[in-house]
């Protein structure tokens, strides 16, 4: 299997010893991984590798000859993993396969402990909460294109929820963003015609996306006999899972995680949110970085990994089903009740995570913990199931006992988990001591038999004593012989006289050792119970790992059931903690339906800029935004600073949240559904792929030109702000014009051209807007205040004395800017001067498809193909 190009090489020593050949002949096979190899109780890095984790773990490192050599403690390497994954790289774990002294019962003193890897530890292919975000899933994500198909699939193993959609061309960039993965798998075809994802990438040979071999990877991991039992994939699909299920069995060396059936995502479900979207939305991190102040922090009130997990989902695919959103506001509605409010809070603060554990316990590297997870959930579950039954007249709790009545098997297993795990167990299961007295009878015994030693000899001795009758009998142990019968000469006379030992009470000892004033024996019980001894901790240790192993199994069993409850946990969590939000914070229930032009938001806030005034004691002040058919396109001018983004973005976070089934903060929200939102906000350049701040201003506008339909939100602020003014008002005048004929899209258009709100008199559907100013005494004051009509200043200089430039530049440039307002000519530039042009719209693409065709020269053929062309268009 082909791997990403090789970062280290094996080390190459003049006369390798055995050991170090061993090692060169692991890490040829992992040369694109640093190499955890086991020696003892550390996991030893040699060469680069021991340079590069060094350099990142903050370690010191030796040399063994001229090679360089690290390691980390066996016992505590997870805490060194998660650094070196965050710091971007792959770790082969190569363990030993058997002690010293089974490599020296094998093959004498010389023999190597056989090593090999274990686990390929990549940032897709996580299970252990120390390397995990709690609140984040975990996507490895392939991509593929078979011919001129291209699809995804994503998988999380730390839950086992797996995706597959089918894509076009222009799907793709969103895809990746929706889907956020850890780790991204492509071919180098793919790699080569997406190069800006190479670098983010892990690539694979064409080889590896192979048809038939991915699709008997598909059919041997789910045991099925056809494809089509799956559902309706194409070739593109069946590739791109079958590729991400060869990546994890390879990078989990052949231990199945349980996952899904891959679920089939319907790209016309769910609004479709491009990168730049996104990005400007602030939707999961804000423009400085980091989760804190986006609109997923704002919101995030959950109680439960698993919810806030699914929130997240729901802020990435906000749903276009309309049946849908009003289901999940009935949620809502349903948690409006206080008491009930509260006391299900309650409950899920306490809900540990189920997905995560049941998927460590079906990879083999589950915990106690994780078991006392699963335990505490089913509790909780049926805690749940009577505060519902409490308010079953209400459709939205008689659907959640439904789902919760069906779990029966959980409560049984429940049950068993309750007299088998102790309510403390330790962290690891090689610690042992997990599973509770009385649950099994032969690790009773040998816990007993190690915990109770001198209590079990005690009662032996006094057995003996009496059987015997000697008082001078004791039972004794030393590091030679062990434990043996110890007895004075002198009373020892009749166990050893042959007629003595004829009685069947003495014929049971058996003469061991003579010395000068005493004689030693031994019994077969003694000698089966010295052994039992001598290995009851390993054999406790080892009958408890068995009962664990045997308890994962039937939870993996029940891994559909523990699913279904996970997925209604988040349900109910993430309406739980909205019908919170909206109490606290005057959120509301959106009216949505399917008409094209609907969107009138009453006393609309921003979310997060709302919140960030409140902890400052501060107010929002709300604005209303209404679209109709001769409203459906805004122009708005005013000052920076005076909120103009803050309007367009709030806009489109509340559509958004709408549609991903939240309550909003407004007053009252009538809204048709969005097949899209495209932002267009900011600026930034693209150093690394050698894009200036305008072409990327302009792929982005490219983007939504290309892409927007007459059901989609455009926001867009200053475009042609980043080149000569002549150029940038010509493109922006170009775009607007775009967007209100052809696009005929809802949309906001903020700009600080003003020429262009002459365009009001000649677009239909084009309506001027202005954040409102007052001016006193030489300073301006923001109202934060949308009104009709056009702004006639941008206040820039006024702008720059609150920036901080020095007095001196901004009164040059009061002076300045005077002059070139008294001296600009009085006639409108050429290029809105309405005397001596005439708007005219611009054409259908349909239009001007019909324009260039022939219809003489087109065979039924092509004049069919041509139809459908059309109808798409």
């Amino acid at each position: 299997m082909a791997q990403v190009p090789k970062m280290n090489t094996p080390i190459k020593c003049k006369k390798p010893t055995p050991m170090m050949a061993q090692y060169e002949q692991v890490k040829a096979k992992h040369a694109d991984c640093l190499l955890f190899f086991r020696m003892g109780d550390f996991y030893e890095l040699f060469g680069k590798d021991a340079e590069t984790a060094s350099a990142v773990l903050d370690i010191a490192f030796t040399k063994r000859g001229d090679t360089p050599m690290a390691g980390v403690p066996h016992h505590a390497h997870e805490n060194y993993l998660a650094k070196l994954i965050k710091a971007g790289h792959k770790v082969a774990i190569c363990d030993q396969l058997e002690s010293p002294a089974e490599a020296k019962a094998r093959d004498g003193y010389k023999a190597i402990v056989k090593r090999d890897v274990v686990r390929i530890v990549t940032p897709g292919t996580l299970s252990e909460d120390t390397l995990l975000e709690t609140r984040r899933a975990n996507h490895l994500m392939v991509l593929t294109k078979l011919k001129k198909e291209y699809a995804a699939a994503w998988c999380d193993i730390s839950t086992g929820d797996f995706n597959v959609q089918s894509l076009s061309f222009d799907q793709v960039m969103p895809a990746i963003a929706r889907v956020d993965p850890s780790e991204l798998l492509l071919s180098d075809d793919m790699a080569t015609e997406f190069s800006s994802l190479r670098n983010r990438a892990t690539i694979q040979e064409a080889s590896f996306f192979d048809l038939n071999n991915t699709r008997k990877r598909v059919l041997g991991f789910y045991e099925l006999s056809s494809i089509e039992s799956l559902g309706h994939y194409t070739n593109a699909m069946i590739t791109a899972c079958g590729a991400a299920l060869t990546y994890i069995q390879f990078t989990q060396v052949n231990v199945a995680p349980r996952l899904s059936r891959p679920a089939i995502f319907e790209t016309n479900s769910a609004m479709t949110l491009d990168p730049s979207t996104i990005r400007n939305l602030e939707i999961f991190e804000s423009s400085m970085g980091g989760r804190k102040n986006s609109l997923l922090h704002c919101l995030d009130n959950t109680k439960t990994p698993m919810g806030g997990r699914l929130l997240a989902a729901r802020l990435a695919t906000p749903s276009q089903n309309i049946a849908e959103i009003n289901a999940r506001y009935d949620q809502i509605d349903a948690f409006m009740d206080k008491d009930m409010r509260q006391n299900t809070q309650n409950l899920l603060a306490q809900m540990p995570d189920i997905e995560r554990a049941l998927s460590r316990l079906s990879l083999g590297r589950g915990g106690p913990r994780d078991m006392l997870a699963l335990r505490k959930s089913g509790h909780i579950a049926n805690e749940l199931y009577s505060l519902c039954e409490k308010a079953k007249n209400n459709p939205v709790f008689q659907n959640y006992l439904t789902t919760l009545n069906n779990l029966e098997a959980l409560n049984a297993f429940t049950q068993i988990l309750d007299r088998a795990i102790i309510d403390e167990p330790p962290i690891l299961t090689r610690d042992g001591g997990f599973i509770t007295k009385g649950f099994d009878e032969k690790l009773d015994h040998f816990k007993g038999l190690r915990d109770s030693t001198r209590q079990i000899m005690a009662g032996l001795q006094k057995k003996y004593g009496e059987i015997t009758g000697l008082s001078s009998l004791k039972i004794s142990y030393n590091a030679i012989i062990g434990y043996h019968i110890d007895i004075s000469a002198k009373q020892a006379t009749p166990l050893l006289d042959p007629a003595a030992r004829q009685d069947e009470k003495l014929s049971i000892f058996i003469h061991r050792q003579t010395l000068a004033n005493n004689i030693r024996f031994t019994t077969e019980e003694l000698l089966e119970l010295e052994k039992d001894i001598s290995k009851a901790g390993e054999e406790a240790l080892k009958i408890e790992l068995e009962l664990f192993k045997k308890l994962s199994r039937e939870a993996s069993d029940l891994y559909e059931l523990y699913k279904l409850l996970s997925f209604s946990i988040a349900q109910i969590d993430i309406a739980s903690s909205n019908a919170k939000l909206a109490i606290e914070r005057r959120y509301n229930r959106s009216n949505i339906n399917n008409n094209t032009i609907d969107f009138d938001i009453k006393e609309a806030r921003h979310p997060i800029v709302e919140q960030a005034l409140l902890s400052r004691g501060n107010r929002f002040d709300p604005n209303n935004c209404l679209f109709d058919e001769n409203n459906k396109l805004w122009l708005i001018t005013g000052p920076n600073m005076a909120g103009k983004s803050t309007f367009l973005r709030q806009n489109a976070l509340i559509l958004l949240m709408a549609q991903a089934g939240l309550f909003v903060p407004a007053k009252s929200a009538t809204l048709s559904i969005a097949d899209r939102i495209f932002s267009r906000v900011g600026a930034g350049d693209d150093l690394s792929s050698g894009r200036s701040t305008f072409m990327v201003e302009m792929s982005e506008t490219a983007i939504i030109l290309n892409q927007a339909t007459d059901k989609s939100l455009v926001i867009v602020d200053e475009i042609g702000r980043g080149t000569a003014t002549a150029d940038g008002l010509a493109i922006a005048r170009a775009c607007l014009e775009y967007f209100h004929d052809a696009l005929q899209c809802r949309g906001l258009f903020a700009t600080h051209f003003h020429e262009l709100t002459q365009l009001e008199q000649n677009l239909d559907h084009l309506a001027c807007y202005n954040l409102a100013v007052r001016e006193q005494d030489g300073e301006i004051h923001f109202l934060h205040r949308v009104e009709k009509g056009a702004a006639d200043k941008s206040f820039g200089v006024h702008v720059a004395k609150l920036a901080g430039l020095p007095p001196t530049v901004t009164r040059r440039a009061a002076t300045l800017l005077k002059s070139m307002e008294k001296n600009a000519p009085k006639e409108a530039l050429p290029l809105f001067d309405t005397a001596l042009e005439v708007h005219e719209k611009a054409a259908h693409p349909a239009v001007e498809a019909l324009a260039d065709i022939d219809p003489d020269e087109l065979s039924p053929k092509k004049a069919l193909e041509l139809l459908y062309k059309l109808k798409k268009l």
